[in-house]
């Protein structure tokens, strides 16, 4: 399809949104790729209103979002913590990074 235009609107809580046109009456099936893998949970959906044009919704995979690092979690009660204190989102201890 040579006549489809993809346009980003915005990037809103780990979410990648645009309006696709297309000379078609139902929403297409689309395919995102992000480091030769599929991106999974892609919405594509009509505009009320708007024949031909489609909101798109792609969830950012973490490693293209710039994520470094797993989610941590406190676990400690007090003020201070040390990284025996945090757990990853797989309940595993973190490190500080740093020996000793």
């Amino acid at each position: 399809m040579a006549d489809m235009s993809l346009e980003k609107a915005r990037i809103h809580a780990g979410i990648w949104e645009g309006v696709l046109t297309a000379p078609v009456d139902a929403a297409p099936a689309l395919q995102v790729m992000h480091q030769a893998q599929e991106v999974p949970g892609i919405e594509v959906t009509a505009l009320d209103g708007q024949p031909g044009q489609f909101n798109v919704r792609v969830p950012i995979p973490g490693r293209a979002a710039g994520r470094r690092h797993p989610d941590l979690r406190h676990s400690g009660q007090s003020d201070r913590a040390d990284a025996g204190q945090f757990r990853d989102c797989h309940g595993r201890a973190a490190s500080s990074g740093h020996p000793g």
